[in-house]
């Protein structure tokens, strides 16, 4: 992999766009697109800027609508065969510079034993909060790597379909944003987050260490 990056959004309005614009871009480059892409990160002088979508893969493209009728969104994430499908589907529409790994943020959380799911309306749904020590102590940081073989598995194949032809971006959620998830239930409300590091420091502290260690083992890995 790359390069770690966090996920965004575009609106199926703007393909058009984007897709022009790549195409007039690559035109005036002489350099693969991976080799623009980390020069770019490194603070080289390019000549272009490189594209990608923040969260490009999946949502608005009819060819992943047509895998969602058949799989669940996280058994296309813990499918490396799925999710390598589905990342590479962008750039098979588009000249795009960069793939960016198809997942989820909460991969963390459930291979740490905080399973989760979604629900009738597509929000998400911890299968239980953190509340207390109790709640933390059941969260397993050993063997982690294992848990999340899914995911290096789908980085290797990725890597593979790309043939050093354009970068591969992988990311993980910060332990605040996975705090959120697992002391709420989402991250929209901070709430109760807020609540037990102002109630209970010592508490949220530990769950935090907890989480800090796994991330990084997480992003090693990739």
């Amino acid at each position: 992999m790359d390069l770690i990056c966090c996920a965004g959004g575009v609106p199926p309005t703007a393909t058009s766009f984007i897709n022009s614009l790549a195409k007039t871009f690559v035109t005036h480059n002489s350099i693969n697109s991976r080799e623009l892409f980390l020069n770019a990160c490194s603070g080289n002088a390019v000549t272009r800027p490189p594209v990608w979508l923040m969260r490009q893969a999946g949502r608005s493209l009819p060819e992943y609508r047509k895998l969602k009728e058949k799989h669940t969104f996280i058994e296309m994430v813990q499918s490396p065969d799925l999710a390598t499908e589905v990342t590479l589907q962008p750039l098979r529409r588009f000249p795009l510079d960069a793939a960016i790994l198809f997942s989820d943020i909460l991969v963390v959380p459930e291979a740490l034993g905080q399973p989760y799911s979604f629900t009738d309306g597509n929000g998400i749904r911890m299968e239980f909060t953190i509340g207390n020590k109790q709640d933390i102590e059941r969260l397993e940081t050993k063997g982690l790597r294992e848990r999340l073989a899914y995911t290096r598995e789908a980085l290797r194949q990725i890597k593979r379909e790309l043939d050093g032809q354009q970068a591969l971006l992988g990311f993980a959620g910060s332990p605040w944003t996975l705090a959120n998830y697992m002391i709420g239930g989402n991250s929209q409300d901070t709430m109760l987050a807020r609540r037990l590091y102002h109630e209970d420091p010592a508490l949220f502290e530990c769950l935090m260490e907890k989480l800090t260690d796994a991330v990084a083992d997480y992003l090693e890995m990739q």
